[in-house]
């Protein structure tokens, strides 16, 4: 083998094999890390998180559930500031498909209740109290509301947190972490950035970074370039 093609076909080899090694991340709020968490609580093994809706300017929650409604179990996730803190990422899981028609997604008490609300920030998830009917989530035309324990108001600049359905049926602390217990404590926070995801059965939507995809299509071209240059040999 002459020794330029040997180097060649070396560093294609080299290329798709650093390929493999390189961190993935994801482009949206759901880092690898943060997936493999949300699967942990969620559940159901290996799932695959597609990006339907990322707020931007002018979105409003009409917006959001024209994106969102009847595809099935979302993930919504956001980063948050407020008083004493910044950039938590939190959100909820609603295992039915949400819709604009105001109703409720409510579950029986003492059987096995699935929405959640989470923070990453913290690994904090809080489930539905098992000890009564869980009024989980409301399929309001303009918000996201898991009850009054996440809400999401209309034009998705700024939520609510407490603590009514959802996390250790005390009224300890709300999802942010912080003492709850009555309506004056009813906690306010900002939002800086917000996305839904569709959750499914499946391998991970993670992408690869723009470095591993450089380096796939550089070993894609030297194949490609090898190849030419055998057959014109």
């Amino acid at each position: 083998m002459h020794l330029s093609l040997f180097f060649r076909r070396s560093f294609v080899f080299l290329a798709l094999l650093v390929s493999l090694f390189l961190p993935r991340v994801q482009a949206g709020l759901i880092t690898p890390g943060y997936e493999a968490q949300l699967e942990s609580w969620i559940g159901q093994g290996n799932l695959n998180f597609v990006n339907i809706f990322t707020k931007a300017p002018g979105e409003t929650g009409t917006s959001l559930h024209a994106a969102v409604d009847g595809r099935g179990p979302t993930i919504t996730i956001m980063t948050v500031s407020g008083a004493g803190f910044s950039n938590q990422v939190i959100g909820g899981y609603n295992p039915l498909s949400m819709n604009s028609g105001g109703n409720w997604n409510i579950s029986p008490p003492f059987t096995e209740k699935t929405h959640f609300i989470f923070n990453l920030s913290i690994s904090m998830v809080q489930r539905e109290f098992l000890s009564q009917n869980a009024f989980s989530f409301n399929n309001h035309p303009h918000l996201i509301y898991f009850n009054r324990d996440l809400e999401v108001h209309t034009f998705l600049h700024e939520g609510h947190a407490l603590q009514t359905n959802y996390g250790l049926g005390t009224h300890s602390t709300d999802i942010l972490n912080r003492p709850t217990g009555t309506s004056s404590n009813y906690g306010h926070f900002t939002i800086d950035s917000l996305e839904v995801y569709a959750v499914g059965g499946g391998s991970s939507s993670v992408p690869e970074t723009a470095s591993t995809v450089g380096l796939m299509a550089v070993a894609f071209a030297g194949l490609l370039a090898l190849r030419r240059r055998s057959n014109r040999g």
